[in-house]
């Protein structure tokens, strides 16, 4: 069992745990636990957002979706998690380009911040898109990071209406950037490759969105890379997005929406 250290709000449904955990001495950037809250709970995957082996603590951002981030949620200071996993993926590689672009959606922010710890481009832009204002989350640490930071929001009650995708092309037009790195719901990650593909720029994803038992057994996170089948949680969670079959993997998310079935979304 990991003790929980601190808690921390970020909206009424995005929490931010501090847990105590031998896992702070081996992971890295772009890992992540799994998760059990109880005995006949699901077992979900939960990015390390950070992480200190000083203090032997990792912390783990997560939003209220479905059952079992609910249950967490409900853990205070004090509590302990049943089970805690990890690290588990593969770490991300060090990224050293001259101009890089960060792209986050939604809570895609807390594994591109992790991504960040590992980026160092002598200039970092950012577009940071979500559905509504009370949506932002992590928002000063991402401006901490980047020099230049573009927010849309679907409603138009911050920054610029719209989505992250409106404005990449001229971007890309205007700027050479020699990395592109998106993290976020399958959707917004596959538009803007269908948009850096234009400029055959380097693209990294976070494929975390759709991972489930995070073994590679259930086979849900499957995905082609390159015409290869590959498995997020083992191959990944990181790929290059031009080599993803965004088209394949998206008509598949579909059938688990359609039936109802989250699909490793409680992130």
């Amino acid at each position: 069992m990991s003790l929980i250290l601190l808690k921390e709000w970020l909206n009424e449904n995005v929490v931010k745990l501090r847990v105590d955990s031998i896992i702070s001495q081996k992971c890295k950037p772009g890992q992540f636990v799994m998760i059990r809250v109880s005995e006949l709970g699901e077992r979900i995957p939960l990015t390390i957002y950070d992480y200190s082996r000083h203090d032997n603590y990792i912390e783990l951002i997560f939003q209220i979706v479905g059952v079992t981030t609910d249950k967490l949620s409900h853990l205070d200071v004090g509590d302990k998690i049943m089970d805690l996993l990890g690290p588990l993926g593969n770490p991300i590689s060090s990224l050293k380009e001259n101009k890089v672009l960060v792209v986050a959606g939604g809570l895609g922010i807390v594994p591109m911040l992790a991504h960040l710890k590992k980026v160092y481009a002598k200039t970092i832009d950012g577009i940071y898109g979500v559905k509504k204002q009370d949506s932002l989350v992590l928002l000063e640490e991402l401006r901490e990071c980047v020099s230049n930071l573009s927010i849309f929001t679907e409603d138009g009650s911050y920054g610029s209406k719209g989505y992250v995708s409106n404005d990449l092309a001229v971007m890309l037009t205007n700027q050479k950037y020699d990395h592109v790195i998106a993290i976020g719901p399958i959707p917004m990650m596959s538009a803007v490759v269908d948009i850096t593909k234009r400029y055959n720029i380097p693209t990294s994803v976070s494929l975390n969105p759709i991972m489930v038992d995070g073994t590679g057994m259930c086979g849900g996170c499957r995905v082609k890379v390159s015409g290869e089948v590959k498995f997020a949680c083992i191959d990944g969670p990181e790929f290059e997005g031009l080599e993803v079959d965004f088209d394949e993997l998206i008509i598949r998310s579909n059938i688990y929406t359609e039936r109802g079935h989250n699909c490793g979304c409680e992130k």
